[in-house]
């Protein structure tokens, strides 16, 4: 018992030592904490076996106390020694709770790392951030760096087309030293042949003949200049000095006093102003000014202008007002006179406005004489005489003044080429362009200056394709080889048979490498920017098959006149006219698809291209600017519609053989006294029933001629009349509703409908009672003029490709009240052509054929009941003005086109029911009607597509406006008036 006692306190001496070197280690191995931790694990269980243990031997010593007396020293030394265990125990217990301690410092210190590591995460990702940005900002600045290398280029390039133009300046300058010495020597010759002619005789004896003759022509100076204007500031104008005036406002005029004449007048205006600016003179007769009472009187340009304009007043003229533009500016008049233009004058400037534009030679004065001719036999020698009054003051020629002030604006305005180039370089897509251009015994000046007009282009990327038609001139083959040697992007082919433009055309067409074909005549000319229009389209909508361009001509002295700004696409203005004409550009697979140029159709092959092309696509876009000039010489199309009958006919055809083809229900007609332009009549399929709706409140009288008219001229019969009385307390109203039931029982129907007025809902509680499949909304001032008035209308109306159908009305004098609604004319909508005579036949002849508009007025407007209801109907919030424009928006907005028919006319006797917006309540609602339009349609007022921007915004005349010139990104740049 004594050994294992023994060999018991070896053990746990063995043990403190062992635990004594685990403290040591724990002190010197911090990095060992765990296992550690595990040792001090094992020994609190080896302590717990130790604490057994001693209780066993306290145990077995109580039982050896008697026996083993002689061993208790023995045992007090070992109690002595359990206690020094203890206190090593102890010790343990408090190095075991100091590692415990360690261990949770060392937790804490570990937490703060692991923090420490998530802010350091942060950071990276931060930085990596940051890298990213920072590689952004070096890629832009890489590209701002190729950029500038661009336009160093650009600039190189630039100063080299400089040193070249230096060159040639020094060549000039040489040239016109050369020239000042010749004319120095020539002008020393003159001298002495004065002094020779003055110390003759006969120069002595003539002298009462000269100063007689300086008498007539100063005479003549003072009767043609005219009286001179009186005028007295009235309204925003402040003078400055004698010729100076300060407009201080929107609205600026002065009453003209004198001379107050009537019938033609011609004034003379001559100053500047800071702007380009219109002259209107308005004129009263008696019952005040208004502004359906005003011509244009000329033009002040940003240079000292003259300007002399023509105009027709009526003779009881009794008081006239002077308006000068609607700017705040500063302004100097020189001399304003008037006087009147007798007819033999106006006769005499309608001749030389002929030649000024087509040039002097026997082809002109036959052609001129062949027109005279033509004019005496169909109106006879008075409306010969009123034709020739238009031709003189209507004509290009009386607009040529304003159109070259109109350019000088564009030209201030234009890109410059340098930015146009900087623009090419820019483009993702640029498009291989051919130029075709059919050649035949053309004048050698006419067809350089076509080729070098290719030349000139600001875009590179084209090829031209020419193509002789066995011309039999001599000149034509070395200048075609010229410039073939000196550009090779120009290629030339010789046929050795005369085939006509077709045959030449088509040739082209097989030479074309390009993706796109334009089409050019051998004696016009392309703008330096036209190709580059065209591909700057593209760029913006590539998927683009048809583009064309506006355009006008230009006389063989380099005169331009005579803009054509056309609209966009108007598939039935197409059915009527070749209005699409120059420029025309072509996908070329679609122009091999539709079959190429048809032989058989010459002078009209372009059209005839368009009809068949145009039914394979309806990616068409137009670029409202001009960008061709067609050359008006006695041997050009241009020239006069009559100056090749072969082309209308060329044209019939071609138009004949579409309706045809498309299977259209409609006959082509001619048009009487004009030649290329068409009228389409549909035959009104099904027979549809037509429901008139007319809206009326008393009138009786114009009830009655309206009703009547429409009973007795109309040839259509299938159709019902449902007026709608608003509220009627005539009783003569009720004995003529009472009288037509008598008359038209099974046709004619009213209802009564006594609420406020309100046009659209008056006209929508109509249309419910309607039992016809097409509605017409009629006024109750209307009155028949063409018999076949609704045939027409039901034939169109039926189409399921159109919405609304307008009629030409006119005012009870025979001047157009509609012609069609024009978006933004004076801010919200107007009336095309108003005031025009019945007889004039509109801009590039609007008013002769069939038009697609935005909208039509409801005064007489026929659409399906099915479209009708579709878009819901009129609306109700606009009670009286606007409701037939938002209407025919709706149903655009819907995919539907809108039509005008210039040939079913009928009378408008406007606003007798109703009277004038001249109260304070009226005019409130006819602003709020002003506000609902702007607010609801304001993007599309400002964009009309069947008008064109380049015309004016201010008045319902289509003439000139303000260039239409657009920024990158489609921004408009400038303010369209």
């Amino acid at each position: 018992m004594t050994e294992e006692f023994s060999e018991k306190i070896r053990q746990n001496e063995t043990a403190v030592g062992e635990l004594e070197e685990h403290r040591i280690r724990l002190e010197s191995l911090r990095s060992e904490i765990e296992n550690i931790k595990n040792l001090a694990e094992a020994l609190e269980g080896a302590n717990r076996d130790l604490v057994n243990e001693q209780e066993m031997m306290r145990s077995t010593n109580q039982s050896l106390v008697n026996d083993l007396e002689t061993v208790r020293s023995v045992n007090q030394n070992l109690s002595i020694e359990l206690e020094t265990m203890r206190t090593a125990n102890q010790e343990l217990v408090n190095d075991l709770n100091a590692v415990r301690t360690t261990n949770q410092e060392l937790m804490y210190d570990l937490n703060k790392i692991r923090e420490y590591n998530s802010e350091l995460t942060k950071d990276l990702e931060t930085t990596r951030a940051t890298n990213r940005d920072l590689k952004k900002e070096l890629d832009t600045v890489k590209a701002f760096n190729q950029n500038l290398m661009n336009d160093l280029d650009a600039m190189r390039k630039d100063n080299q087309n400089l040193k070249s133009d230096l060159d040639s300046v020094r060549a000039i300058n040489q040239s016109l030293v050369n020239d000042l010495h010749a004319l120095r020597t020539a002008h020393q010759n003159l001298i002495h042949d004065l002094e020779t002619i003055l110390s003759s005789r006969s120069w002595r004896w003539s002298k009462p003949i000269r100063i007689a003759g300086g008498a007539i022509r100063a005479l003549k100076r003072m009767l043609l200049a005219g009286r001179k204007a009186d005028l007295v500031p009235v309204y925003q104008l402040e003078r400055i000095n004698d010729h100076t005036w300060r407009s201080t406002g929107n609205d600026p005029h002065f009453e003209w006093r004198k001379p107050l004449l009537g019938g033609w007048i011609r004034i003379h205006v001559e100053g500047k102003a800071d702007k380009n600016t219109l002259l209107h003179l308005y004129y009263e007769t008696g019952e005040g000014f208004n502004g359906n009472q005003v011509v244009e009187a000329g033009r002040l340009g940003t240079k000292w202008t003259v300007s002399r304009t023509v105009v027709k007043l009526p003779k009881n003229v009794s008081g006239l007002r002077l308006d000068i533009g609607e700017y705040e500016q500063t302004l100097q008049l020189g001399a304003i006179h008037a006087r009147k233009v007798y007819r033999l004058e106006r006769l005499m400037l309608s001749v030389i406005n002929y030649f000024r534009l087509h040039g002097f030679n026997l082809g002109t004065i036959w052609r001129l004489t062949k027109k005279a001719l033509g004019l005496i036999r169909r109106n006879g020698l008075i409306g010969a005489l009123k034709r020739a009054d238009e031709l003189a003051f209507r004509s290009p020629a009386v607009e040529m003044t304003d159109y070259q002030m109109f350019l000088q604006q564009e030209a201030e305005l234009a890109e410059s080429e340098s930015v146009m180039r900087q623009t090419i370089e820019s483009l993702a897509y640029k498009p291989l362009i051919s130029v075709l251009v059919p050649v035949y015994n053309v004048d050698k000046k006419w067809l350089e200056l076509c080729i070098q007009s290719v030349r000139k282009q600001v875009y590179p990327n084209w090829e031209l394709c020419l193509v002789d038609d066995c011309s039999t001139k001599p000149h034509i083959r070395p200048t075609l080889e010229k410039y073939a040697a000196e550009d090779a992007r120009i290629k030339v082919m010789f046929r050795e048979k005369n085939g006509h433009i077709s045959r030449a055309s088509n040739d082209a067409l097989a030479m074309a490498s390009g993706e796109f074909i334009a089409l050019l005549d051998h004696d016009d000319e392309l703008t330096p920017n036209a190709l580059y229009e065209v591909v700057k389209l593209l760029n913006e909508h590539p998927d683009t098959d048809i583009i064309y361009s506006d355009e006008d001509k230009i006389t063989i002295k380099g005169e331009r006149h005579s803009p054509f700004f056309k609209p966009d696409w108007s598939p039935d203005l197409l059915l009527s006219q070749m209005y699409i004409c120059h420029l025309s550009v072509y996908r070329k697979t679609l122009v091999e698809q539709a079959g190429g140029f048809r032989v058989g159709f010459e002078g009209s092959q372009d059209y005839d291209l368009i009809l068949r092309a145009s039914e394979l696509t309806n990616r068409i876009r137009h670029i409202p600017k001009i960008l061709y000039h067609w050359r008006s010489i006695p041997s050009s199309t241009s020239m006069s519609d009559s100056s090749k009958s072969y082309t209308h006919l060329a044209s019939l055809r071609a138009l004949e053989e579409t309706v045809k083809r498309r299977n259209l229900p409609a006959t082509v007609h001619e048009i009487e006294g004009y030649s290329n332009i068409y009228l389409l009549r549909y035959q009104p399929v099904g027979n549809p029933k037509v429901s008139i709706i007319i809206p009326t409140r008393n009138m009786a009288s114009i009830v009655s001629q309206c009703l009547q008219s429409i009973f007795e001229k109309t040839t259509y019969q299938y159709y019902e009349v449902i007026v709608i009385d608003n509220g009627s307390n005539d009783p003569e109203n009720f004995k003529l509703y009472e009288y037509w039931k008598e008359r038209e029982p099974e046709r004619f129907v009213v209802y009564s409908y006594d609420i406020p007025f309100n046009y659209s809902k008056i006209n929508n509680f109509g249309v419910s009672k309607a039992t016809g499949e097409l509605i017409l909304l009629l006024n109750n001032d209307i009155e028949v003029i063409t018999p076949d008035w609704l045939t027409e209308m039901a034939g169109q109306a039926i189409r399921p490709e159109i919405g609304a159908v307008g009629a030409c009305l006119y005012y009870p004098d025979d001047t157009l009240q509609h012609g069609g609604v024009v978006l933004g004319l004076g801010g919200v909508a107007g009336h095309s052509h108003k005031h025009f005579p019945a007889d004039n036949p509109g801009y590039f002849r609007r008013l002769q054929v069939i038009s697609n508009y935005s909208a039509v007025t409801a005064a007489c407007l026929m659409i399906k009941k099915s479209i009708f209801e579709e878009v819901g109907g009129l609306e109700e919030t606009l009670q009286v003005a606007f409701n037939d424009v938002d209407f025919c928006l709706k149903v655009r907005e819907k995919g539907y086109y809108n039509v005008w028919l210039p040939h079913v006319k009928l009378y408008h006797h406007e606003s007798k029911s109703r009277g004038y917006e001249d109260t304070p309540e009226k005019i409130e609602r006819f602003r709020g009607e002003i506000n609902y339009m702007l607010e609801k349609w304001g993007h599309v007022l400002a964009n009309d597509p069947f008008y064109n921007p380049n015309l004016t915004f201010a008045r319902e005349d289509f003439s000139l406006g303000h260039p239409y010139i657009m920024e990158k990104g489609g921004k408009e740049k400038v303010v369209r008036v």
